[in-house]
C-alpha cells in the first residue's frame, strides 16, 4: 500500500530548483560536489601530467628526417632515335620492385661503404640519459687499423685534455684500460689498434674536458641500423615518384644518408641496363666476326675461279633460266644462313651456364615464338637478380625461379631444336628444287654459270654481314643513349626543425591526459558514491510516505540535544513543525500518541529526532515523556545529565516502580525515562507484557510518549517498538545513509505490520544533498498537507519577513564554495 503524502504545499509540483535540474539517473548536483572536492586531485594529477610531458620532452633524442624525392622517367633518348624497341623498357607499375631494391642490403652495404659510418662518435649531453650523435663534427678523428670482432660496438671513451693531451679508455669483459696519449700517437690495445688526430677546424674551448666516446661498427650493424630508420613510400599513387626518407638525431647524417641512397640507387639502375646491352653487342660481334671469314672465304674463291679460268666478263644469255636458278638459290642461301644462325644459337645457348641477358634476334615470322621464349627467360633472369639483392643463392624463392629458368631454357633448346629441324626439312627440299633445276641448265657454260653461282653466294653472304653491322650500329646508338630511368627530382636539404618530439602537441597532450584522468576521477567518485543524497532518491524508491526533511545543524555537539526550544523561529524548528502537522494528519483521533524514532545503523540521527520532537509537541503544552529503549546503548541519561540507576531495564525487570524511574527534565512538560543499567537480555525484556503494562500506565499521564529505540538494522528490537507506536518515524540521513536502506524500509513496510510507517530525512544540506538544495541552508521545501502551512526562506505564508532566520545559530556557517555559487547561479 503507498501512502504518501504531497509534502510541497503547491499540489504536488517539485520544489524550485528541483524539478528539472536532475535527469532520473543522473544528479548534477551530486556532480558538481565531487567535483568541488576533486578540484584539488585534479589540479594535482594536471600538474603530474604536464610536469611529465615536460619530463619526457626534456630526456627524448630530437629526431630530425630528411627526404629525397625521385621521379621515374619513361622517355628516353633512344625513343628519339626510333630504336627504342632494343631497350628493355621499365615496367611504370613495378615500383615496389624498386622500393625493395631501395632497402637491399647490396644497396645499403654500399652507403655504408661510401660514407663515414663505420665509426660512431657520439657525446654525453646534459643529461646522461640523452647522448649527442656528433656525426663529422667532432673535434677529432680516429683511424683504426686493427679491430677485434667482438670489439665492435663497445664504447671508447676519450676525454680532450688539451691539444697536446687526450685521455683515451674503456671497459670490456671485466678489463679495465685507461690511457693518455698525445695526439697522431699511435695507440694499441688488447681489442684494437689506432690512430686519433684532432681536427683543429672542429676545436672549440668547450671541446676539452668533455666526454665523448666512439663506437666501432661492422658493416651489417650500420645496414640494419639504416634499414630501421628509413622510409621509402610513393609520393602520389600513379604519378611515378618515390620519396627517400631517413631520420637521425643528426641532421646532417639524415640528409647525407638520404642523398646517397638516391644516387647508388640511380647507379646501380644505369650499370645494370648497360650490362644487358653489353652481352647483345658482344653477340652480335662474334657473329660478325664468323660471318666475316666466310665472306672473305667466297671472294676469294671468286677471285681464284675468274683468273683460273681467264674469265673476266659474264654472259646474260640464258636470262629466263639463270633468273629462276638465281631467285631459287637466294631462297636456298636465305635458308643456309636463317639455319646457321639458329645453329649457334643454340650452341650459345647450350653454352651458357650462368644467368646472362640472352639476345633478341630477327627472325621469321614462323620462328617468333623463340623470340617470346627469349623475353620470358630474360624476365626471369632479371627477377633473380632483384631477389638476389635481398637473398642468398640458396634461398627458396631464389631457387624456385632458377627452376623456372632451367625449364624455360630447356623449353626454347627444345623449341629452337624443333625450329631447326624444319628448316633443314626445308633447306632439303630447296636443294632438291635446286638440283632439278639446275639440270636444265647443264647445257649452258660452265665456267660461266659456276661464275655466276659464285657471284650469287658472294652477294647473299655481303647482305647477311651487312645487316649484322646495321643491327651493331643500331645497338651501339642504343648503349650511348642508355639513362637511368630514375632521376632526382629534389635533393635532401638539411632539417631545421625536428619531428619528434613535437613539443607543442606532448604539452597539450599531456595537459589533456590530467584532464582526462582528472574527469575519470570524478566520475569513479560519482558512479562509487551510494548515499542518499535528494528527496527525489527518496520518493523515487520508497514505499513508505517522506513525513520532513530535516535541514543540517552546524552548531557544533558532543551529543544529540534539544534545539527546537533554543531557536523557535529557526529553519530546523519549522522543520519540526513541519513534521508534527504531517504526523497529526496521519493519525487525528483523540488520545495518548506513541512516537519510535529508529534508523539503520548509528548516526543517522534518531535520537536527535526523538529528543527534538518531543519538544516539539512540548511547545503545544503537551505532557510528553521520553523512553530510552536503546538499553545496549543508552544516551539519553548522558544528554539530559540523569544517572541511569533506574529506568526501563529495571521497571521491565520489576527492580523499580513506575514513579521512581520517571524523571522530570528542565523542559517544561518533558519527562524522561532512562535505559536504566545495561541488561544482558534487552531483547526479552523489550518482549514481555510488561512494557505494554507501563505504556498503557503512560498513557493515563501523558499526551505524546516518544520512543527512543536501537538502529533495526543492528538488532531487531525496534521492529515490535515499531508495532506498537501511533506515529513509528524511520530516520536517513542524507550524504549518509545508504541508498540500499530504502530497499530494506520497503521490505519491512511489506512484511511488518507496522501501521503509519513514515521516513524523515535528517541532515539536509549537508554534503552533497546541500547541492540538491534550492537553498543556502539547505531547507527549501514547504511542510504541509492542505493546512495552509508554506515554510520557505523567500516569502512564507507564514508572514515571517527577510529576517526570519538572523537568530538560527544552526544555520550554515562556511562559505559556498566557487562550483555551489556558480551552480546556484544557473538554476532556474
Amino acid at each position: 500500500m503507498e501512502n504518501k503524502l504531497d509534502l510541497t504545499g503547491s499540489g504536488g509540483s517539485a520544489p524550485k530548483g528541483q524539478q528539472t535540474n536532475f535527469a532520473e539517473g543522473f544528479n548534477l548536483g551530486l556532480l558538481i560536489y565531487i567535483l568541488n572536492k576533486s578540484i584539488l586531485w585534479i589540479i594535482l594529477i594536471v600538474a603530474i601530467t604536464v610536469f611529465a610531458s615536460f619530463i619526457y620532452l626534456r630526456y627524448t633524442p630530437r629526431i630530425y628526417e630528411a627526404t629525397t624525392k625521385m621521379i621515374l622517367q619513361l622517355e628516353k633518348s633512344t625513343q628519339i632515335l626510333g630504336i627504342d624497341n632494343l631497350v628493355f623498357e621499365k615496367d611504370p607499375t613495378e615500383i615496389n620492385r624498386e622500393m625493395q631494391v631501395l632497402k637491399s642490403t647490396m644497396l645499403l652495404g654500399k652507403i655504408a661503404d661510401k660514407l663515414p659510418l663505420d665509426i660512431s662518435y657520439l657525446k654525453e649531453g646534459k643529461s646522461k640519459f640523452i647522448t649527442e650523435d656528433l656525426y663529422q663534427s667532432a673535434p677529432f678523428e680516429i683511424l683504426p687499423e686493427q679491430i677485434a670482432p667482438e670489439f665492435y660496438g663497445n664504447p671508447v671513451y676519450i676525454r680532450l685534455v688539451n691539444k697536446n693531451s687526450m685521455v683515451v679508455s674503456y671497459s670490456f669483459n671485466g678489463d679495465e684500460f685507461e690511457k693518455e696519449i698525445k695526439p697522431e700517437q699511435k695507440l694499441k690495445t688488447p681489442y684494437f689498434q689506432a690512430t686519433i688526430s684532432l681536427k683543429p677546424d672542429k676545436l672549440s674551448d668547450g671541446s676539452f674536458n668533455s666526454l665523448y666516446f666512439v663506437k666501432f661498427n661492422d658493416k651489417q650493424t650500420i645496414i640494419n641500423d639504416i634499414n630501421s630508420k628509413i622510409t621509402i613510400e610513393p609520393i602520389e599513387a600513379g604519378n611515378n615518384t618515390l620519396a627517400i626518407t631517413y631520420a637521425d638525431q643528426n641532421p646532417e647524417k639524415a640528409k647525407d644518408i638520404a642523398n646517397a641512397l638516391a644516387t647508388e640507387f640511380i647507379d646501380y639502375d644505369l650499370n645494370k641496363k648497360r650490362e644487358g646491352m653489353g652481352n647483345i653487342l658482344r653477340f652480335i660481334d662474334g657473329q660478325i666476326d664468323s660471318f666475316s671469314r666466310e665472306q672473305q672465304a667466297i671472294q676469294d674463291s671468286v677471285a681464284q675461279f675468274k683468273i683460273n679460268n681467264e674469265i673476266f666478263s659474264d654472259d646474260n644469255s640464258s636470262q629466263g633460266i639463270l633468273t629462276s636458278a638465281n631467285a631459287l638459290q637466294q631462297a636456298l642461301i636465305a635458308s643456309e644462313n636463317q639455319l646457321y644462325l639458329l645453329q649457334n644459337f643454340k650452341m650459345l645457348l647450350q653454352k651458357t651456364k650462368d644467368y646472362s641477358t640472352l639476345p633478341i634476334l630477327q627472325f621469321k615470322e614462323e620462328e617468333m615464338s623463340i623470340a617470346g621464349e627469349i623475353e620470358n627467360i630474360n624476365q626471369l633472369q632479371r627477377s633473380r637478380e632483384i631477389r638476389l639483392l635481398e637473398r642468398t643463392e640458396d634461398h627458396p624463392e631464389v631457387r624456385l625461379l632458377d627452376k623456372q629458368i632451367f625449364s624455360s631454357k630447356n623449353q626454347l633448346l627444345k623449341r629452337t631444336e624443333y625450329v631447326i629441324d624444319n628448316a633443314e626439312l626445308e633447306l632439303g627440299k630447296q636443294r632438291e628444287r635446286y638440283q632439278k633445276l639446275m639440270s636444265k641448265i647443264y647445257s649452258l657454260p660452265e665456267l660461266q654459270e659456276n661464275l655466276k653461282r659464285l657471284n650469287r653466294i658472294a652477294d647473299a653472304k655481303n647482305k647477311f654481314f651487312y645487316n649484322l653491322f646495321d643491327q651493331r650500329s643500331n645497338y651501339s646508338i642504343a648503349y650511348a643513349g642508355i639513362v637511368p630511368d630514375y632521376s632526382v627530382l629534389a635533393v635532401a636539404q638539411l632539417p631545421k626543425t625536428p619531428v619528434s618530439p613535437k613539443e607543442t602537441q606532448v604539452k597539450i597532450g599531456g595537459f589533456v591526459l590530467g584532464l582526462l584522468l582528472g574527469i575519470l576521477l570524478v566520475a569513479i567518485r560519482y558512479m562509487l558514491h551510494q548515499s542518499i543524497i535528494s528527496t527525489q532518491e527518496v520518493e523515487a524508491k520508497s514505499k513508505v510516505p517522506l513525513l520532513g526533511i530535516i535541514p543540517s545543524y552546524y552548531t557544533p555537539m558532543d551529543r544529540s540535544q534539544i534545539v527546537v526550544t533554543k531557536n523557535p523561529k529557526s529553519t530546523i524548528t519549522e522543520a519540526y513543525r513541519a513534521i508534527r502537522s504531517n504526523l497529526q494528519f496521519l493519525n487525528s483521533s483523540e488520545g495518548t500518541k506513541i512516537i519510535t524514532t529508529t534508523s539503520t545503523i548509528p548516526g543517522e540521527g534518531k535520537t536527535f529526532t526523538a529528543l527534538n520532537m518531543a519538544a516539539i509537541f512540548s511547545m503545544l503544552n503537551k505532557k510528553v515523556i521520553i523512553l530510552d529503549l536503546d538499553m545496549r546503548k543508552p544516551r539519553l541519561g548522558k544528554i539530559f545529565g540523569v544517572e541511569q540507576l533506574k529506568g526501563m531495564s529495571t521497571i521491565l525487570s520489576s527492580q523499580s516502580t513506575y514513579e521512581e524511574s520517571i524523571v522530570a527534565t528542565e523542559i517544561k512538560n518533558i519527562d524522561l525515562v532512562t535505559s536504566g543499567p545495561v541488561p544482558p537480555n534487552p531483547s526479552e525484556l523489550i518482549l514481555t507484557d510488561k512494557l505494554d503494562k507501563f505504556i498503557e500506565y503512560l498513557k493515563g499521564k501523558y499526551d505524546i510518549i516518544v520512543m527512543d529505540t536501537p538502529p533495526i538494522g543492528l538488532v531487531t528490537d525496534a521492529i515490535t517498538l515499531l508495532q506498537k507506536a501511533d506515529y513509528p518515524i524511520y530516520v536517513l540521513r542524507a550524504s549518509y545513509s545508504n541508498k540500499a536502506f530504502i530497499d530494506s524500509i520497503n521490505k519491512l513496510y511489506e512484511e511488518s505490520e507496522i501501521h503509519n510507517l513514515g521516513l524523515v530525512l535528517n541532515d539536509y544540506g549537508r554534503g552533497p544533498s546541500g547541492y540538491s538544495s534550492n537553498y543556502g541552508y539547505g531547507y527549501g521545501y514547504g511542510y504541509g498537507y492542505g493546512y495552509g502551512y508554506g515554510y520557505g526562506m523567500y516569502g512564507s505564508s507564514y508572514g515571517f519577513k527577510t529576517g526570519y532566520y538572523t537568530d538560527d545559530p544552526g544555520a550554515k556557517p562556511k562559505k559556498k564554495s566557487l562550483f555551489q555559487r556558480i551552480w546556484n547561479t544557473l538554476k532556474p
